[in-house]
């Protein structure tokens, strides 16, 4: 597994996965990104869950 890191960000913004014989068999990669707060709203439990 090979991981690309962002400096600015502090964390992992891409991940490669090979397979024992070094053939790669996933990629994951973030795209834009927005730094910042999120609304409290996205924590809050739906009313009737």
């Amino acid at each position: 597994m090979v991981q690309w890191i962002a400096n600015k960000l502090g964390f992992v913004v891409r991940t490669l996965i090979k397979d024992a014989k070094g053939k790669e068999t996933s990629t994951m990669d973030y795209t834009n990104i927005k730094p910042g707060g999120q609304a409290n709203s996205l924590f809050e439990i739906p009313e009737g869950y």
